[in-house]
């Protein structure tokens, strides 16, 4: 059996089984602490342990406090580069320039030939129209001289003017204000129906009769002969003309001038003026004007009063007039006068004394010239 592997119970058997892996215990007599360093051993006294040097307390500067660091910019990611061509015809023209410039220069190339294309496609595209256009209006000017356009239908608008019961016109009248009349009347409804202007004068010559439509009839083709188709106007001013001379008018204006109440009420003579003043238009074309030639027209005894009042305007004249006058003025105006019938004083109904006889108290009729001769 070999030495120091069997249960012998000397110093130095069987230790490997019993002891084996733990640490020595260090005695303390003998110099040697348990768990600490080594101390150095006293012959003379039990050992003594020296505590370690209190350091003092540092001190440490005062430290500034902590700002968040802004981050750091961020860069985009790289793009990917394409690879540059240079076509094959600017190579050689461009010898020492980069590929990027040669890439530019391409493409300005590129671009102006592009906008020359498309300018000389407009321009051709433009002048095709412009003949296009030029080709149908010489087609629609000659089909306008082979056949010329057919005159509009009007007769729904006559069937409408109809409807309003136009006063017809038949030219033997003896007062040439009638005309004149009639114009107005015919314009009123043609503002009330919205007539259009090309259908008017086919309107109001439709109610022509006798004369007037001979007259239209003969003088229809020498006025469009002299100043091309016919239109309401020049048929008005060509039928005043003929029903309503400038020798008429001047009459009526001079009516209207010398135009005075004189035995008329201030309504009659309110008719009056409002009749004849059409005839001059320049006498009232303001109200001032208007307002005026009313007032120098009332009885002497009206307008004295009226002055005192200062009228500003036509109505305020006239309704001032009507209340100036007297009421049994205006009865006795009013009042008309028969001939054979007798006064209201013949009859008994008056006060006054009948007038004195001429004859004698005896009813004797008076004697002839040759009885009163001498015998």
């Amino acid at each position: 059996m070999p030495r120091g592997r069997g249960r012998g119970r000397g110093r130095g058997r069987g230790r490997g089984r019993r002891g084996w892996g733990r640490p020595r215990r260090r005695e303390v007599g003998r110099g040697v602490a348990v768990g600490g360093p080594p101390q150095e051993r006293s012959e003379t006294g039990p050992v003594t342990v020296t505590p370690p040097p209190v350091l003092p307390p540092v001190e440490l500067p005062p430290q500034a406090p902590l700002q968040a660091e802004p981050p750091p910019p961020v860069e985009p990611p790289p793009q990917p580069t394409l690879p540059l061509q240079v076509s094959p015809e600017a190579a050689p023209l461009m010898g020492g320039v980069d590929a990027n410039t040669r890439l530019m220069c391409d493409s300005i190339q590129a671009l102006i030939q592009t906008l020359v294309t498309n300018q000389q496609a407009s321009l051709q595209q433009a002048q095709e129209q412009a003949q296009a256009h030029a080709q149908a209006q010489a087609t629609a000017q000659a089909n306008a001289l082979v056949n010329p356009p057919q005159p509009v239908r009007c007769s729904n608008w006559i069937r409408d003017f109809k409807r309003y019961d136009p006063r017809p016109f038949t030219g033997s009248l003896v007062d040439p204000i009638e005309a004149q009349m009639w114009i107005v009347v015919v314009e009123t409804t043609f503002e009330t129906m919205e007539c259009p202007e090309n259908q008017k004068v086919a309107c109001a010559t439709f109610v022509l009769q006798k004369d007037a439509e001979i007259w239209w009839r003969d003088n229809k083709t020498l006025l469009n002969r002299e100043g091309g188709p016919m239109n309401w106007k020049r048929f008005k001013e060509a039928f005043l003309k003929e029903y309503y001379p400038k020798s008429e008018r001047l009459k009526k204006q001079q009516e209207f001038a010398h135009l005075v109440q004189g035995g008329l009420t201030v309504e009659k003579y309110n008719r009056e003026f409002n009749r004849l003043k059409r005839f001059a238009p320049s006498m009232v074309d303001t109200e001032e004007k208007m307002t005026e030639k009313c007032v120098l027209g009332l009885v002497p005894r009206i307008r004295r009063m009226l002055e005192a009042f200062n009228p500003k305007t036509y109505e305020e004249a006239l309704r001032t007039s009507k209340a100036l006058e007297k009421p049994k003025d205006e009865k006795q105006r009013e009042e008309p006068v028969i001939i054979g019938q007798k006064r209201p004083h013949e009859s008994g109904g008056s006060d006054r004394p009948p007038p004195a006889h001429r004859h004698r108290s005896n009813n004797r009729p008076a004697p002839r010239w040759d009885e009163r001769r001498p015998p």
